[in-house]
Order: C-alpha cells, then structure tokens, then sequence
C-alpha cells in the first residue's frame, strides 16, 4: 500500500507543487489549504507523514503541531514544518519537543522528495 502523506499550507501552488510531485512518487496525498478544516481532517484520518506550513493565517504551524501531537492518532505521526522563515531558539526548541523537522524554503522538489524519504526511513 502507497504511504500517505498530507500537506497543509495556504498557499496554493505550494500544496499543487508538492502533490505532483509526491503523486508522480507513488505516494497518496491529501492538500489543505486551511489550518482549521486540516486539523479537523487530520483528527479523523491516519497520515504516514504530515507537511506543515508554519506561517498561516489563523492558526499558524506550531499551533497546529501542538494541536496534532496532543491527538493519540498524530502523537507520534512523522510532521515536517516548512517554512521561508528562519527560526530563534524557542521556536527551534518547540520543534524539538514536538519531534517535527524544520525545513527552509525555497527548496527544489528533490529536496523535499530526499526529507520525505529520510523522514520515513526513520519512522521505518
């Protein structure tokens, strides 16, 4: 069976982007481009990896990465955080008690394929 993988980010042409991409790699993949109704997605349906924008509207990526890992069905759900941001101390420290990875934009599709297949290489 394919691994899923669900991307949340506001900005449509990264979620188009990066559902291509995944898709053309044999993964399913789900796109949301609200926080909210991602979150209410995600509390109902198992994901093998999660992508996660972290400046939103709304509710941004730490909200909903703190959100997820407090849900047993993403407690320990593989979450990358992306972001054009770069980040202090704290927000790196939250990332790490989260146990989600941070990843910088702009990235080429290679290098969010080569996280992918990192980060469910360890999950594995």
């Amino acid at each position: 069976m394919a691994e899923r993988i669900y991307l949340i980010d506001d900005e449509p042409d990264m979620t188009t982007l990066a559902e291509r991409l995944f898709t053309l790699k044999g993964f399913v993949v789900c796109v949301n481009n609200d926080p909210s109704a991602g979150l209410s997605h995600l509390i109902d349906t198992d994901y093998d990896l999660i992508f996660i924008d972290l400046m939103m509207p709304g509710m941004n990526g730490f909200d909903l990465l703190d959100s997820l890992r407090k849900t047993p069905r993403h407690a320990s759900t593989p979450i990358i955080i992306l972001s054009a941001k770069r980040l202090n101390d704290a927000e790196r420290k939250r990332l790490l008690l989260n146990n989600a990875r941070f990843l910088l934009k702009p990235l080429s599709p290679r290098q969010m394929f080569e996280a992918v297949q990192g980060t469910l290489r360890l999950q594995n």
